[in-house]
């Protein structure tokens, strides 16, 4: 745990991978390469080199993604408020629209678990997310589809973002970005949740609204700090620590007060974009030893990749 409170990076600690990607907000690592969002309809697949290969279309902004048993993967259109379903061979539908009888809000990230189970975050029921910063009660909740179909589990949220199952399968994990704070339940035996859990800080601070996280191999939360252009930890002992940000003071500084009034727009958190890390909204751990992280953005047109003193989980599949 020492290595994880002596640990800091720099600007020159980060070094970039990839090339021509647009919006790549979400990273997925598997033995095949690397995976992001691509705002040209669907996904990219990175090589080696870092060259991409376009995979699906149509979707509406894609974002937060992961990938099933069989390969496909499930990508939230942030703009179309549906969960889409991208085949191996580029086939692109709709794969849900609506739950518990009412139109799916903004989705942002699904997660499909090793017990078959797929969680959906929606960040808000207004037909944009941005549309959640005026609401002072929060709208945005989780969808489970498993053996019984699909309904809503958890409810009540301030902008839910990514969700992801702890590697046991008994925790679902999920960002609060509006609230700053990442959160869990407990996963029942009927797959219904239990009551939510702060993981660290119930307020990590003004600036700190989580995006992406992943946990690593020790149980520690990785998180990207999307206004503050920054990468903090949760350890397992609930402390948070900053290792990075790239704070656009000015910028910052508008988002945190609208936020405060609820007059905060999609162009106060735009104005936060720092000269180095843009708005960085997901990580993944990968590599042979699952020790470097690659970390996604909302404007970068490329990946930045740093070195962690800890190992990463492998995804499902």
């Amino acid at each position: 745990m020492s290595s994880l409170h002596d640990f800091k990076l720099s600007k020159a600690d980060f070094q970039t991978f990839g090339h021509s990607l647009s919006r790549p907000e979400c990273v997925w690592y598997s033995p095949d390469g690397i995976w992001v969002s691509d705002n040209r309809g669907g996904l990219a697949q990175l090589d080696a080199s870092g060259t991409p290969s376009l995979l699906g279309s149509g979707i509406a902004e894609p974002n937060g993604f992961c990938r099933m048993k069989n390969g496909a993967f499930l990508v939230g259109g942030l703009s179309d408020r549906t969960l889409h379903m991208i085949s191996k061979d580029g086939v692109t539908i709709p794969f849900l629209t609506e739950v518990d009888g009412r139109r799916l809000g903004v989705v942002n990230h699904a997660w499909c678990d090793s017990k078959g189970r797929i969680w959906i975050s929606v960040m808000t029921d207004g037909d944009h997310w941005y549309s959640a910063l005026e609401n002072k009660a929060p709208d945005g909740y989780i969808v489970l589809i498993d053996a019984s179909g699909a309904r809503i589990v958890a409810e009540n949220l301030f902008l839910t973002n990514e969700v992801k199952v702890s590697p046991d399968g008994n925790y679902l994990y999920a960002a609060e970005s509006l609230a700053r704070r990442i959160v869990r339940f407990k996963i029942k035996a009927n797959n219904d949740l239990g009551p939510k859990e702060f993981v660290g800080p119930e307020d990590l601070g003004p600036g700190n609204n989580p995006d992406g996280f992943t946990l690593d191999a020790q149980g520690n939360v990785w998180v990207v700090l999307v206004a503050k252009n920054g990468i903090g930890v949760i350890t397992t002992k609930g402390e948070f620590l900053e290792i990075f940000t790239d704070i656009n003071i000015e910028g910052l500084a508008g988002w945190v007060t609208g936020c405060e009034n609820f007059t905060a727009t999609a162009e106060h958190l735009g104005n936060c974009a720092g000269d180095f890390l843009k708005l960085p909204t997901s990580l993944a751990f990968g590599g042979k030893d699952l020790k470097t992280v690659y970390v996604g953005s909302l404007l970068s047109p490329h990946l930045h990749t740093f070195r962690a003193p800890v190992s990463g989980n492998q995804n499902p599949w």
